[in-house]
């Protein structure tokens, strides 16, 4: 599961970037977790390179709601959505911008040729409840 590998990546980023967010941190390692997962033979360098550019990239990735919308303050108090939002970023810009991984529907693997923001948020909501329900790991996540 995407949580166990995200926990794991996150100490690494924020400590290569300190003055992001803890949300921007958890999706610049959600983008790291889906570039090793989609590209298993690229180099560290390269890795870096392209978490740098999706940092640069991004100014709002991990926010809910596009660019810096109302929807962040409204769903902010709720962690499903605030750790789907860093996941449906992280997969939709690495498809959009470099074609790495299965895009905005990230919970799946078999609909990666149709990536459909909206399609995404009904599989990626029930990706990250049942990872509230049934991953240990969930839990140590900052978000």
């Amino acid at each position: 599961m995407l949580v166990d590998d995200l926990n794991s990546k996150y100490a690494e980023i924020a400590q290569n970037y300190p003055s992001n967010s803890t949300r921007k941190n958890y999706f610049l390692a959600a983008s790291m977790v889906l570039i090793q997962r989609n590209s298993p033979n690229i180099g560290s360098s390269e890795l870096w390179a392209k978490v740098a550019e999706m940092d640069s990239g991004s100014p709002h990735g991990g926010i809910i709601g596009m660019g810096n919308s109302k929807w962040e303050k409204r769903l902010n108090k709720f962690k499903i959505i605030r750790f789907h939002a860093v996941l449906h970023d992280a997969g939709g810009h690495l498809k959009r911008r470099h074609n790495i991984g299965p895009g905005y529907i990230y919970a799946s693997s078999c609909c990666s040729c149709c990536n459909n923001p909206y399609l995404g948020h009904v599989s990626g909501l029930i990706y990250c409840l049942s990872a509230k329900l049934f991953c240990k790991s969930y839990r140590k996540l900052q978000l």
